[in-house]
């Protein structure tokens, strides 16, 4: 074994009273059980820590889940004996990493950033029986049983739930973290500045992101594997910003989210045309019968498309309505709509309202056309 060990670990002073253990990288290179010297340096440095405040800084994918767990005490022991202990996920938090952070009282994780829990798996190098590769998966599923545990002890969720979530190897963004009770809080979300939020947005895509998507994982969500190229874009691009000004620079500008909404709108906007003359087409069909069939049909498909309340009035003005009966009941309603308390029934009176009487009869007729 080499003199020098590559550590996955550093701890660092900010004052007399608070120090970071930042674990940005697989957490043990070679198994903590094979390897009794970098455990014990570790302790070794974490005991040395006199800070009453111990922020733990995540950027790693996991790695050797005894490894994590051994940390892992160390801390809830740290806790116990009057440390306050924190963890801040700066951009991913996965696997074995996850048991590192469950294991402080308070879990904050960057806007922007991802936790991942799996089923625990492991190398094969060899030849091995079927009695060998039995005990293997046994090993496997007790180890899961103890993660299990532990999850399910943190965020108060159920076992079977926590197992299930294991199973499919699940991925979570910081508010789903937080919903599941993986995370307490998210940072960068309200209250704090924008400069900061984008350094953090920074660090997730440049420390983490590449290593995250060339890794073994299965359900490494779609934005996560965006998220580096778009970087990368973004630094070709230089550091010159487009002024919006007008349509044609938002569609320069974002050319899918414009092309999105106005395919939304596209669509919505054929749906609302559909729906309006589908209701056109049912109001002049209820006024069959009482008018004159071939104005409603010329209403219907004719050069100039009518609605049933235009037709209505056309009909009128031609004497084109169904019925004597009919137009003698609309003639009574206009009638019965102009008596007013009060008002004169000499000659005179009526004379002086007769267009007031031809407005009413038309609103009957359409009413009772309706009708």
């Amino acid at each position: 074994m080499p003199n020098e060990i590559k550590k996955f670990w550093k701890f660092v002073n900010l004052n007399d009273d608070e120090t970071e253990l930042q674990l940005y990288g697989d957490i043990a290179s070679r198994s903590w059980f094979e390897d009794d010297v970098t455990p014990k340096q570790f302790i070794s440095e974490f005991k040395a820590v006199q800070s009453n405040n111990i922020c733990v800084r995540i950027n790693s994918n996991g790695g050797d889940v005894f490894a994590a767990n051994a940390i892992a005490v160390a801390l809830e022991e740290a806790a116990q004996g009057g440390k306050h202990i924190t963890c801040k996920i700066d951009g991913i938090c996965a696997s074995a990493a996850v048991r590192v952070a469950l294991a402080c009282g308070k879990i904050c994780i960057a806007n922007g950033a991802y936790m991942m829990i799996h089923k625990p798996a492991n190398v094969l190098c060899g030849y091995y029986n079927a009695d060998e590769m039995r005990k293997m998966a046994d090993t496997l599923d007790t180890i899961q049983s103890g993660i299990v545990e532990a999850y399910a002890a943190r965020t108060g969720l159920p076992e079977k739930e926590c197992s299930k979530l294991m199973d499919k190897e699940t991925w979570f963004t910081a508010k789903e973290a937080v919903e599941k009770g993986f995370a307490d809080e998210i940072l960068f979300s309200n209250g704090d500045t924008e400069a900061e939020g984008e350094a953090t947005i920074d660090r997730i895509k440049t420390a983490f992101v590449a290593s995250a998507v060339a890794s073994d994982y299965h359900n490494v969500p779609k934005a996560l594997k965006e998220a580096f190229a778009n970087k990368n874009n973004q630094k070709q691009e230089g550091n010159k910003s487009m002024e919006i000004k007008n349509y044609e620079d938002l569609k320069k500008a974002y050319p899918d989210l414009v092309a999105s909404a106005e395919n939304k709108a596209r669509s919505e906007g054929v749906e609302n045309a559909v729906a309006e003359e589908r209701n056109r087409i049912k109001a002049l069909d209820d006024l069959t019968g009482k008018i004159d069939g071939a104005l409603i049909k010329n209403a219907k498909y004719g050069d100039t498309k009518m609605t049933a309340d235009e037709v209505i009035v056309k009909a009128f003005k031609e004497e084109k309505m169904l019925g004597n009966g009919y137009m003698n009941a609309a003639k009574n309603d206009a009638e019965e709509t102009e008596k007013v308390e009060g008002e004169a029934d000499d000659e005179n009176a009526k004379d002086e309202n007769d267009d007031e009487e031809a407005k009413n009869l038309l609103k009957s007729a359409a009413q009772n056309c309706r009708k």
